[in-house]
């Protein structure tokens, strides 16, 4: 049995999740701000949530602000329940540049959670644009349309 939702949900807002440290540029932050950031124009209703810390995160909450979307996004740092985190979102995300195989796309593929990850290493293995989708890395239109 999955467990309850680790932060509470705003009924009718959708939250858009991404697990990954926040120490390695590699993971790709920052682009997933910039989606978010086009995203809103034409879907007022979200959140994203990033779950994960490390040095780039001040970095990453002045970009927020920068790109006035500060209020969408929620830095909730290391969580030791992640597959509570993973059964609150309606979307995992995983935007890094390379990849050999990502245990997140797995975790939030056990917690039947819809992945959208870039297009690198073993992702197109284990994502066939049926059990989630791909995206080319470094493109933000892309992953906002997805």
């Amino acid at each position: 049995m999955l467990e309850s939702p680790a932060i509470p949900r705003t009924a009718g807002i959708l939250r858009i999740g991404m697990i990954a440290r926040m120490n390695a540029a590699y993971k790709n932050h920052s682009l997933l701000l910039n989606a978010v950031s086009e995203m809103g124009r034409d879907l007022p209703d979200f959140e994203l949530l990033f779950v994960g810390d490390g040095p780039l995160r001040p970095a990453l909450e002045r970009e927020a602000e920068q790109l006035q979307i500060r209020e969408r996004v929620r830095f909730v740092g290391d969580r030791g329940d992640i597959q509570a985190l993973l059964v609150s979102m309606d979307v995992s995300v995983v935007r890094s540049r390379s990849e050999s195989l990502s245990n997140v796309i797995l975790e939030s593929m056990a917690a039947g959670v819809p992945v959208v990850a870039t297009d690198v290493g073993g992702n197109r293995e284990l994502l066939d644009n049926e059990r989630g989708l791909l995206v080319p890395p470094d493109n933000s239109e892309a992953l906002a349309w997805a």
